[in-house]
């Protein structure tokens, strides 16, 4: 699991920074059984949302939920199209 933190935001007037906890999760895609990979933001729980396969550009729903740093359930499903 790879850990990554994007900066949001940092007030010049103070030293507090807002940052977003997300990971890169690996998966297969339901529809060309290939390995693929998305960065989840994991400050949000539960998230769902569609987003497609970057080898066959298929829709996937995407559905987890996290605790912490910790994603505690991943689904992801074809579309029905």
């Amino acid at each position: 699991m790879h850990y990554y933190c994007f900066l949001l935001s940092k007030p010049c007037f103070n030293h507090s920074i807002h940052a977003m906890l997300t990971v890169e999760h690996h998966f297969t895609c339901p529809h060309c059984l290939a390995p693929i990979s998305m960065i989840l933001d994991l400050s949000v729980s539960p998230q769902k949302y569609i987003e497609d396969c970057e080898v066959c550009c298929q829709p996937i729903n995407i559905y987890f939920e996290s605790e912490g740093d910790n994603i505690t359930y991943f689904s992801s499903n074809p579309v029905e199209q």
